[in-house]
């Protein structure tokens, strides 16, 4: 599973998982007033934003791997022409 898909999927899971204790919520009649409605924004876009900036990839390479994955290819190819 990449990184995409499981930010997909976890912010759809939250996402649900909130819609559907408002229902419930709405469902049993309890009160609803516009402290809540922040809270309830709250709860609903912080986690998104917290998984999406700790989650956001992998880092791009150094210039040190880029040296070594170069050097590394170039022996490789070397090596091949010799079993040749």
């Amino acid at each position: 599973m990449s990184l995409r898909q499981f930010h997909t999927i976890a912010i759809t899971g939250w996402l649900l998982i909130l819609v559907a204790w408002l229902g419930a919520r709405l469902t049993l009649g309890l009160p609803t007033s516009l402290d809540q409605g922040a809270l309830w924004l709250l709860s609903g876009c912080v986690p998104v934003v917290v998984l999406l900036t700790i989650f956001r990839g992998a880092p791009p390479p150094t210039i040190g791997e880029v040296i070594y994955d170069t050097e590394q290819q170039r022996d490789r190819r070397a090596f091949d022409r010799i079993e040749e």
